[in-house]
Formats: structure tokens, C-alpha cells, sequence
């Protein structure tokens, strides 16, 4: 097995490492995942991971395909969790989502569609983004924290520097830190809120 093969499978390692904590937390009703964004995740990431493995394919593309196995998952257990519920954020978001995915199939091009999907999958953060800003204990920023991990370990697992192989996982880094921080960020401030009140 070569070092590709290895970061591949290592990266699909921590992604799962970080995502079990947060099915079970789901599952036990302790988060609140946002349906919206988990469900246009488990699209996009489906989306990635045919483009990449109809292009050019690469053990990059396990970020892609390990993340439409459990992003469904959550996405299933935010739906049982009353997760169904949209509001207007949900519903913009969502539609600019399904907008990008309309446009990639119109181009035909596997390059033009990561560069749509990342552009869909930033209008999708937007709800959990607010969601942990109102209420951080509706999300576990360690798990997303980790997540950025598993994409750093994931691009190195790609055989050739350019987009298609390395937009995903770069994209990855960005979004699921940002989640991260912001949640993790939220809660104190929540709680020295709470303790002024």
C-alpha cells in the first residue's frame, strides 16, 4: 500500500472518529442537526464523489464517498428528530443548493461541478452556521473540528495537485472549521449570557 492508499484510509479513519460521537448524540436526541444542511451534504457529497471517480479518480474521493454514507445517516436522524421543520434561511439555502446542482448539470464539466457544489455546500452551512450561533449546544464543534482533520489528512491522499482532486478536501478544511470554532466559540459566550441574566 502506498502513502496515497494510507493517507486515504486514515483520513476515512478520522472522519469516522469524529462522526460516531455525533450519530449517537443525534440518535440520543442530545444536538439538533439541521435536516437542510445535512441532507444537501449527503447530496454534494455524492455529487463529489461521482465526479471524482468518473474524472479522475483518487483516494481523495474517500472524503467524498465515506461523508455520503454518514451524512444520509444524520440526515435520517435530524428528520426523526423534528429536524423537518424550514424556515426561510432553510429554504434559501436549500434552493441555492439545488441551483448549483442544476447548474453542474447543465456544464457537463467535472471541475465546473466541484466549483458548484462548493458554492451550494456554502449556501447549506449558512443554517447550522446560525443555528450554532443561537444555540450552541445544538451542535458538537469538537466533531467538526475533526472533520477539518480528516480533510487535511484527505488531501494529502491526492495523487495530483490540482482542483478536482484537492478543491473538495481544501473546501472541507475552511467550512468544517469555521463550524467548529463558531460552535465551540458560541458556548461560552451563551453562558456568560446566561449568567449576567
Amino acid at each position: 500500500m502506498d502513502w496515497h492508499a494510507a493517507a486515504g484510509l486514515a483520513s476515512a479513519l478520522v472522519a469516522l472518529v469524529a462522526t460516531v460521537p455525533y450519530i449517537r448524540a443525534a440518535a440520543r436526541r442530545e444536538i439538533r442537526p439541521s435536516a437542510v444542511t445535512w441532507a444537501g451534504w449527503w447530496l454534494f457529497s455524492a455529487v463529489v464523489f461521482a465526479a471524482q471517480m468518473l474524472s479522475e479518480p483518487s483516494w481523495s474521493a474517500i472524503i467524498a464517498g465515506g461523508g455520503t454514507a454518514y451524512c444520509g445517516v444524520v440526515t435520517v436522524l435530524a428528520l426523526r428528530n423534528g429536524g423537518a421543520r424550514i424556515g426561510a434561511l432553510d429554504a434559501v439555502c436549500g434552493a441555492l443548493g439545488l441551483a448549483a446542482i442544476a447548474a453542474w448539470q447543465a456544464s457537463g464539466d467535472p471541475r465546473l461541478a466541484l466549483l458548484f457544489t462548493i458554492a451550494g455546500d456554502i449556501c447549506l452551512c449558512i443554517p447550522t452556521l446560525a443555528k450554532s450561533i443561537r444555540d450552541p449546544s445544538s451542535e458538537l464543534g469538537g466533531r467538526f473540528l475533526l472533520a477539518a482533520v480528516a480533510a487535511l489528512i484527505g488531501a494529502a491522499a491526492a495523487r495530483h495537485l490540482d482542483f478536482l482532486s484537492l478543491g473538495w478536501p481544501l473546501y472541507l478544511i475552511v467550512a468544517n472549521t469555521t463550524i467548529g470554532v463558531v460552535a465551540l466559540r458560541a458556548r461560552p459566550a451563551r453562558a456568560a449570557l446566561a449568567e449576567r441574566a
